[in-house]
């Protein structure tokens, strides 16, 4: 399909109110290139599962999009290497 670059990205947020959350969580519907999101618990607030074609376009939506957002505080980013497992969301049979 052309799209090269397969990353996570880590989220945390400055505050993390309901409001803020759901605003968050209602700016990453609009991103093409983040194909799922999760609000999680721990460090971060939020992980996205990101899809490009290209490197440079990851870190163009990362410099741009993420960073920038309304309060966002950190992005922590891992480029994946290699897929080595894909048994979908529920084992069937």
């Amino acid at each position: 399909l052309g799209l090269d670059v397969v990353a996570f990205c880590l989220i945390g947020l400055h505050h993390q109110s309901e409001t803020e959350l759901k605003a968050f969580a209602d700016r990453t519907r609009n991103w093409p290139i983040v194909r799922a999101a999760w609000m999680v618990s721990g460090e971060s607030d939020f992980m996205l599962h990101c899809v490009a074609s290209d490197l440079a376009t990851f870190q163009t939506f990362v410099i741009e999009e993420l960073t920038s957002s309304p309060n966002v505080d950190t992005v922590r980013t891992a480029l994946t290497i290699r897929q080595v497992k894909d048994e979908g969301v529920v084992a069937i049979g």
